[in-house]
């Protein structure tokens, strides 16, 4: 298909047309992802996130009891899911089930690392959970990226502390990948999640996309429910899947209408040696 073809309906993001969506003067919107992070214990919380409106991205937390149910339900739905990888924290919290830390050798850190991602069906990419006391140590994130890049996955940091070096590593592996800008339900507080949501915004309006981060809690579902019916109408942006929104930013970076999300098979398998918002470490 030619290119001008495609541009009439929108880019060509693995193998699925996503809409080109832009405003009366022909701009495209600002982009706007939210990963909706911790499904898997509470399977009734997760099925009401999987039903809020729009693209929205399910980071499900590998080997918990509702993981895999999630997943498939979320798949047939037509949403992203990504692998929410359980990492050490500073303060010694428990990340779960399939825990990554440097504590493990470099062999049971690979196989724990493949074990949480069949442990997700249909996953097409990975985040972290916590992970303050790992993100900051390239040997640990070398790893990590040398199997997201054989996964042709893409990554997105949850940035639990300013010292990650996640993204960077990333960017070596020559893996796509986001960093999160907002935690929109740090405080679990309506009136907080309001704030933290327009800040989010107001970021993807001045940087044209804007990641942003939330749980499935009572109050942050009822919010997104009443916001995301009406986000694109009222506040002209639009909500793309991770995928969609790193294949869309990458076009507009290199002027090509068509692309497909797909990481280097070439990416190096070796191991190598100004934070927004960046909430308590975790």
């Amino acid at each position: 298909m030619r290119p001008g073809v495609l541009a009439l309906f929108g880019y060509l993001v693995m193998g699925l047309m996503v809409p080109l969506t832009s405003n009366a003067s022909g701009e495209q919107l600002p982009i706007v992802v939210i990963i909706m992070d911790d499904l898997g214990n509470n399977r009734a919380a997760g099925m009401r996130a999987l039903s809020l409106h729009g693209s929205l991205t399910y980071g499900i937390l590998p080997n918990t009891p509702s993981a895999e149910v999630l997943a498939r339900h979320a798949h047939a739905s037509g949403k992203e899911v990504i692998v929410h990888a359980p990492m050490a924290s500073v303060h010694r919290l428990n990340p779960g089930p399939g825990a990554l830390s440097d504590q493990l050798g470099h062999s049971e850190f690979l196989t724990t690392v493949r074990g949480n991602i069949r442990a997700i069906p249909h996953a097409r990419g990975l985040n972290n959970h916590m992970g303050s006391a790992l993100t900051p140590i390239p040997e640990f994130m070398g790893l990590l990226m040398a199997v997201v890049a054989e996964n042709d996955f893409y990554f997105i940091d949850s940035r639990t502390t300013a010292a990650t070096v996640a993204a960077s590593i990333a960017e070596h592996f020559q893996v796509k990948h986001l960093s999160r800008d907002i935690f929109i339900d740090h405080d679990p507080d309506i009136a907080a999640i309001d704030t933290a949501f327009k800040r989010l915004l107001t970021l993807a309006r001045r940087n044209g996309i804007a990641v942003g981060t939330a749980h499935p809690y009572p109050a942050t579902l009822k919010y997104l429910e009443a916001v995301l019916p009406k986000l694109q109408s009222t506040e002209q942006v639009q909500l793309l899947s991770g995928s969609a929104a790193i294949a869309l930013r990458d076009a507009s970076r290199t002027s090509e209408p068509a692309i497909a999300v797909k990481n280097s098979s070439s990416a190096s398998r070796s191991t190598v040696g100004a934070a927004i918002n960046v909430a308590p470490t975790h």
